[in-house]
Protein backbone atom coordinates (compact mmCIF):
# COMPACT_ATOMS: atom_id res chain seq x y z
CA UNK A 1 0.00 0.00 0.00
CA UNK A 2 1.45 3.27 -0.78
CA UNK A 3 1.84 5.88 2.18
CA UNK A 4 -0.08 8.57 1.73
CA UNK A 5 2.04 12.33 0.92
CA UNK A 6 0.35 13.75 3.88
CA UNK A 7 1.10 10.67 6.58
CA UNK A 8 4.13 11.40 8.77
CA UNK A 9 7.09 9.43 8.06
CA UNK A 10 9.10 8.39 10.87
CA UNK A 11 12.28 9.26 9.10
CA UNK A 12 10.86 12.84 9.36
CA UNK A 13 9.76 12.65 12.98
CA UNK A 14 13.16 11.46 14.27
CA UNK A 15 14.77 14.15 11.99
CA UNK A 16 12.49 16.87 13.97
CA UNK A 17 13.17 15.05 17.29
CA UNK A 18 16.98 15.60 16.82
CA UNK A 19 16.63 18.64 15.53
CA UNK A 20 14.59 19.85 18.68
CA UNK A 21 17.41 18.20 21.14
CA UNK A 22 19.99 20.07 19.21
CA UNK A 23 18.45 23.38 19.86
CA UNK A 24 17.18 22.71 22.88
CA UNK A 25 21.20 21.82 23.79
CA UNK A 26 22.24 25.03 22.27
CA UNK A 27 20.19 26.92 24.07
CA UNK A 28 21.28 25.05 27.87
CA UNK A 29 24.40 26.07 26.22
CA UNK A 30 24.22 29.67 25.71
CA UNK A 31 22.22 30.15 28.99
CA UNK A 32 25.42 28.27 30.52
CA UNK A 33 27.60 30.81 28.88
CA UNK A 34 25.78 33.59 29.96
CA UNK A 35 25.80 32.90 33.27
CA UNK A 36 29.56 32.55 33.24
CA UNK A 37 30.03 35.75 31.58
CA UNK A 38 27.39 37.48 34.04
CA UNK A 39 29.38 35.69 36.98
CA UNK A 40 32.78 36.64 36.00
CA UNK A 41 31.75 40.48 34.68
CA UNK A 42 30.35 40.50 38.77
CA UNK A 43 34.12 38.87 40.42
CA UNK A 44 35.37 41.77 37.88
CA UNK A 45 32.77 44.36 38.89
CA UNK A 46 33.75 43.53 42.53
CA UNK A 47 37.39 44.08 41.91
CA UNK A 48 36.73 47.10 40.80
CA UNK A 49 34.63 48.36 43.36
CA UNK A 50 37.45 47.31 45.93
CA UNK A 51 40.37 48.64 44.14
CA UNK A 52 38.00 52.13 43.49
CA UNK A 53 37.40 52.22 47.22
CA UNK A 54 40.85 51.62 48.19
CA UNK A 55 42.01 54.46 46.06
CA UNK A 56 39.06 56.73 47.28
CA UNK A 57 40.66 56.26 51.08
CA UNK A 58 43.96 56.55 49.69
CA UNK A 59 42.64 60.03 48.26
CA UNK A 60 40.72 61.12 51.26
CA UNK A 61 43.64 60.48 53.40
CA UNK A 62 45.46 63.28 51.61
CA UNK A 63 42.33 65.19 51.63
CA UNK A 64 42.07 64.85 55.48
CA UNK A 65 43.40 65.36 59.13
CA UNK A 66 44.00 61.68 60.09
CA UNK A 67 42.95 59.93 63.00
CA UNK A 68 45.81 59.60 65.51
CA UNK A 69 47.76 62.94 64.31
CA UNK A 70 48.47 65.28 66.98
CA UNK A 71 46.21 68.58 66.29
CA UNK A 72 47.98 71.66 66.75
CA UNK A 73 46.45 74.75 68.16
CA UNK A 74 44.06 76.82 65.49
CA UNK A 75 44.68 80.30 65.48
CA UNK A 76 42.65 82.45 63.41
CA UNK A 77 40.40 85.62 64.45
CA UNK A 78 37.03 85.50 65.53
CA UNK A 79 33.94 86.99 64.22
CA UNK A 80 34.45 90.78 65.63
CA UNK A 81 38.14 90.31 63.78
CA UNK A 82 40.28 89.57 67.40
CA UNK A 83 42.55 87.24 67.43
CA UNK A 84 41.96 83.86 68.69
CA UNK A 85 43.31 80.42 69.60
CA UNK A 86 42.38 77.29 70.11
CA UNK A 87 44.53 74.96 72.30
CA UNK A 88 43.55 71.38 74.10
CA UNK A 89 44.93 69.88 76.77
CA UNK A 90 43.86 72.50 79.73
CA UNK A 91 41.35 70.37 80.91
CA UNK A 92 39.67 66.73 80.17
CA UNK A 93 37.12 68.14 77.52
CA UNK A 94 36.97 66.59 74.24
CA UNK A 95 36.73 69.15 71.66
CA UNK A 96 34.23 68.71 68.46
CA UNK A 97 35.23 70.91 65.19
CA UNK A 98 32.48 72.25 62.68
CA UNK A 99 34.05 72.82 59.99
CA UNK A 100 31.80 75.00 57.57
CA UNK A 101 31.24 77.87 54.57
CA UNK A 102 28.40 80.04 54.20
CA UNK A 103 28.34 79.39 50.22
CA UNK A 104 28.60 75.58 51.20
CA UNK A 105 24.73 74.19 49.93
CA UNK A 106 25.59 70.66 51.74
CA UNK A 107 26.48 72.80 55.04
CA UNK A 108 22.81 74.50 54.86
CA UNK A 109 21.65 70.51 54.62
CA UNK A 110 24.00 69.47 57.38
CA UNK A 111 23.21 71.82 59.90
CA UNK A 112 19.65 70.10 61.46
CA UNK A 113 22.06 67.15 62.11
CA UNK A 114 24.81 69.69 63.90
CA UNK A 115 22.50 71.37 65.91
CA UNK A 116 21.49 67.68 67.49
CA UNK A 117 24.99 67.02 67.51
CA UNK A 118 25.70 71.05 69.84
CA UNK A 119 22.58 69.68 72.08
CA UNK A 120 25.05 65.96 72.50
CA UNK A 121 28.02 67.88 72.85
CA UNK A 122 26.40 70.17 75.85
CA UNK A 123 25.28 67.48 77.27
CA UNK A 124 27.96 65.11 77.50
CA UNK A 125 30.65 68.36 78.52
CA UNK A 126 32.55 68.39 74.87
CA UNK A 127 33.91 71.84 73.48
CA UNK A 128 32.44 72.87 70.38
CA UNK A 129 34.63 75.20 68.31
CA UNK A 130 33.22 76.51 64.86
CA UNK A 131 35.35 77.04 61.93
CA UNK A 132 34.74 79.26 58.58
CA UNK A 133 36.54 78.46 55.70
CA UNK A 134 34.99 81.75 53.58
CA UNK A 135 36.20 84.87 53.12
CA UNK A 136 33.49 86.18 55.15
CA UNK A 137 31.12 85.26 58.21
CA UNK A 138 28.02 87.22 59.09
CA UNK A 139 26.86 86.92 62.83
CA UNK A 140 23.13 86.38 61.53
CA UNK A 141 24.84 82.88 60.11
CA UNK A 142 26.62 82.23 64.23
CA UNK A 143 22.88 83.16 65.77
CA UNK A 144 20.91 81.02 63.31
CA UNK A 145 22.95 77.65 63.26
CA UNK A 146 23.37 77.96 67.22
CA UNK A 147 26.59 78.57 67.85
CA UNK A 148 26.21 81.68 70.01
CA UNK A 149 28.50 81.60 72.91
CA UNK A 150 30.85 78.68 71.28
CA UNK A 151 34.09 79.82 70.03
CA UNK A 152 33.84 80.38 66.26
CA UNK A 153 37.02 80.90 64.01
CA UNK A 154 35.62 83.50 61.11
CA UNK A 155 38.90 83.60 59.62
CA UNK A 156 41.71 80.74 59.97
CA UNK A 157 44.85 81.71 59.43
CA UNK A 158 46.68 80.07 56.55
CA UNK A 159 49.26 77.83 58.57
CA UNK A 160 46.17 76.49 60.74
CA UNK A 161 44.09 75.60 57.08
CA UNK A 162 47.55 74.25 56.13
CA UNK A 163 48.15 72.23 59.49
CA UNK A 164 44.38 70.96 59.57
CA UNK A 165 44.37 70.03 55.61
CA UNK A 166 41.18 72.23 55.51
CA UNK A 167 39.92 71.57 51.68
CA UNK A 168 36.33 70.57 52.17
CA UNK A 169 32.84 71.53 53.81
CA UNK A 170 30.92 70.20 56.16
CA UNK A 171 33.59 68.24 58.13
CA UNK A 172 33.81 67.17 61.95
CA UNK A 173 36.48 66.78 63.78
CA UNK A 174 36.97 65.30 66.92
CA UNK A 175 39.94 65.79 68.81
CA UNK A 176 40.19 64.37 72.82
CA UNK A 177 41.94 66.14 75.38
CA UNK A 178 45.55 64.98 74.75
CA UNK A 179 45.34 67.00 71.32
CA UNK A 180 44.92 63.44 70.08
CA UNK A 181 42.60 63.30 66.47
CA UNK A 182 40.06 60.85 67.63
CA UNK A 183 37.61 61.09 64.51
CA UNK A 184 37.09 63.18 61.12
CA UNK A 185 33.64 62.90 58.50
CA UNK A 186 33.58 64.83 55.46
CA UNK A 187 30.06 65.04 54.68
CA UNK A 188 26.44 65.42 56.15
CA UNK A 189 26.33 64.39 59.67
CA UNK A 190 23.69 61.39 59.35
CA UNK A 191 22.54 57.99 59.95
CA UNK A 192 26.05 56.53 61.58
CA UNK A 193 28.26 59.01 61.13
CA UNK A 194 25.98 60.82 63.75
CA UNK A 195 25.45 57.47 65.96
CA UNK A 196 29.78 57.18 65.89
CA UNK A 197 29.55 61.35 67.40
CA UNK A 198 27.13 60.51 69.62
CA UNK A 199 28.77 57.25 70.90
CA UNK A 200 32.19 59.35 70.97
CA UNK A 201 31.05 62.24 72.62
CA UNK A 202 29.25 59.46 75.34
CA UNK A 203 32.26 57.90 76.10
CA UNK A 204 33.74 60.97 77.32
CA UNK A 205 31.14 61.54 79.82
CA UNK A 206 31.95 58.22 81.09
CA UNK A 207 35.62 58.98 81.47
CA UNK A 208 34.80 62.20 83.22
CA UNK A 209 32.82 60.63 85.35
CA UNK A 210 35.54 57.89 86.10
CA UNK A 211 37.75 61.13 86.79
CA UNK A 212 35.76 62.34 89.47
CA UNK A 213 35.30 59.57 91.25
CA UNK A 214 38.84 59.26 91.58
Amino acid sequence: MQQSPDAPSPGRDSQIATRAIQIRGSLVLAFLGLAVFLTTANVLLIRRNRDLQAGLQSARSQLELQPGVTAPPISGKDPHGDPLVIAYGQDRKKTIMLVFSPDCSVCDANWPNWERTLRTAYKEGARVVGVNLAPSLAQEYIDRHGLTGYPVIAQADPSSILSYNFRYTPQTIVIDADAKVQWVWTGELRGKPELEVDRILGSQSLSMKGLEAR
